[in-house]
């Protein structure tokens, strides 16, 4: 059955990923920054690659509402590190 070209078809998992960062497809987790708008991301590549993410998402303390207000980093320099 042909349903078409979808997304994932010819990408390698770099240009996977960059693509659900920009588009916040399947995203599960939202940063708040007071006075500026929220940052969508995804809990399984943040833990992936930081173990401090993981502890925060996936350890024994990790909180489920997925909602993480930032308060010590500007929003801008926060989005140049998830990226």
């Amino acid at each position: 059955m042909d349903y078409g070209k979808v997304w994932q078809d010819g990408m390698c998992i770099n240009k996977s990923v960059e693509y659900l960062y920009e588009q916040k497809s399947m995203a599960d987790v939202t940063f708040n920054f007071p006075g500026s708008d929220p940052i969508r991301a995804h809990k399984l590549i943040l833990g992936m690659r930081s173990s401090v993410f993981e502890a925060m998402f996936y350890g024994s303390m990790a909180s489920t509402d997925g909602e993480v207000t930032i308060t010590d980093i500007e929003r801008p320099i926060f989005d140049l590190m998830l990226r």
